[in-house]
């Protein structure tokens, strides 16, 4: 069959084997051009914590070149072009923080004063360069503060379009060729440095680039465990670590896979799995018991303008056939790790799960701490919802405990600030009630 190819990766001991995989693993060149290969040895170059395919590291200054935009003109009515980069998933922005670009640019002459170029992020406009000197111009370190929090977590796109106006002559509309905007590769992006600190659980984090499974990118201090070894749990592990490995652009080559229960793992863990094989130490901490006499949760529907809220129903139950289930919540073992668990009743509904994980549409709506997934109607239908406990992960940095505190007790914030207003009222009310008294025996004496 031309249409489709065999590849065997095999060796002749478990090391030669995982020397092949890893190679196959990592093949990025159409190299090499024959129908056989042998491998003998693998090495990978050092890593670094949140060093992922295109993600910036903050507080380093990057040239447009090293971000795959080299010096580009614009020349006539239509044309655009972008820089796209990565960003962790877990960076903490605070107010009055500032992205900063240098732009070199250069402009032809003729061009009418409202004429510009227009630069937004994700889509948005953010801010437009005057093109306002008739004679032409070179601009050098052209400043512009971009403010941090219109930057989402994972893959951000900064655009370039121009908008390129003459005095509107008719023969403006065939000789084009001298309305151009050039903008130099030695331009530079620097984004100020930002304390990785994120509360959870976020599993809209987890479809978006593996985090935090990815906080290293080659999944070290990650655990795949596997209570079942039949092919429904290892072929929906193996779609995961595929989906991940897609979103982070590295192998996880530093993720280990266990078949027998962890006790005492202080990392991160995966486990797949049907609900009937899942061990109870682990699945006493998640928020959705999908079997046995449990609390379950179920979303409320409210106003616009109130928070979702949950009822919890004690029941005996079970997830029943055509239903996949993913969760995430925080390690029994270790404070701030998390566990993601996928599960489903039968074998071939955690199969069926596996798949329709990796769809962009199921995707887009997974998010909280459970995700209901209906996987026997002709479009899988999702429920979402946030139910559990909520923890902080990631390296705080600069960020004391006082605000590390704050920012997982948002009411608590409310309160306090409401209690200084309080108290300052109450202070000046009795400065000037005591004021007022004196002043009224002074005119009396």
């Amino acid at each position: 069959d031309g249409l489709h190819a065999l590849i065997v990766v095999t060796g002749s001991q478990p090391a030669s084997l995982k020397i092949a995989a890893e190679t196959f693993a990592n093949m990025s060149l159409p190299y090499p051009g024959t129908d056989e290969m042998h491998a003998y040895e693998f090495s990978m170059p050092d890593i670094s914590m949140y060093s992922g395919r295109e993600e910036l590291i903050p507080d380093k200054n990057y040239e447009f070149t090293t971000l795959g935009m080299s010096t580009y003109s614009y020349h006539g009515y239509n044309n655009a072009t972008d820089i796209t980069f990565r960003l962790p998933s877990d960076f903490l922005i605070k107010q009055n923080q500032y992205a900063k670009l240098s732009l070199n640019l250069s402009y032809g002459a003729g061009l009418r004063p409202d004429s510009a170029l227009s630069i937004s992020l994700n889509n948005q406009q953010v801010r437009d360069i005057h093109l306002d000197s008739p004679g032409g111009n070179y601009i050098d370190g052209y400043k512009i503060d971009i403010p941090t929090y219109l930057f989402q977590p994972g893959t951000n796109t900064i655009s370039f379009k121009p908008y390129l106006n003459t005095q509107r002559q008719v023969c403006d509309v065939s000789n084009i060729d001298g309305l151009f905007v050039t903008v130099f590769g030695n331009s530079t992006l620097i984004f100020p440095p930002m304390p990785h600190f994120v509360e959870m659980p976020k599993m809209e984090l987890f479809v978006l680039n593996g985090f935090p499974f990815t906080r290293w990118p080659d999944g070290y201090e990650t655990l795949v465990y596997l209570p079942n070894h039949d092919s429904g749990s290892i072929d929906t592990a193996l779609n995961l670590i595929g989906m991940i490995t897609q979103k982070n652009g590295f192998p996880l080559f530093g993720t280990q896979v266990v078949f027998a229960e962890p006790k005492d793992w202080v990392g991160e863990m995966l486990v797949v799995g049907e609900v009937a094989s899942l061990p109870k130490s682990i699945m006493a901490l998640a928020p959705f018991q999908p079997g046995g006499i449990a609390n379950i949760p179920y979303p409320v529907s409210r106003g616009w303008d109130s928070e979702s809220s949950i009822a919890l129903s004690k029941q005996q139950g079970g997830l029943g056939e055509g239903s996949g289930l993913l969760m995430e919540f925080e390690s029994g073992i270790q404070k701030g790790r998390s566990i993601v668990v996928a599960t489903a009743q039968t074998e071939q509904d955690l199969l069926t799960l596996g798949d329709a994980l990796l769809s962009p549409g199921i995707q887009s709506r997974i998010k909280g701490d459970v995700s209901l997934v209906q996987l026997d109607v002709p479009k899988y239908n999702v429920t979402s919802m946030l139910s559990g406990k909520k923890y902080s992960t990631g390296n705080k940095g600069g960020v004391s405990v006082v605000d590390a505190f704050f920012y997982a007790n948002t009411y608590a914030l409310y309160g306090l600030i409401a209690l200084t207003l309080i108290v300052l009222s109450v202070i000046g009310y009795w400065l000037i009630r005591r004021y007022r008294g004196k002043r009224a025996n002074n005119e009396l004496g």
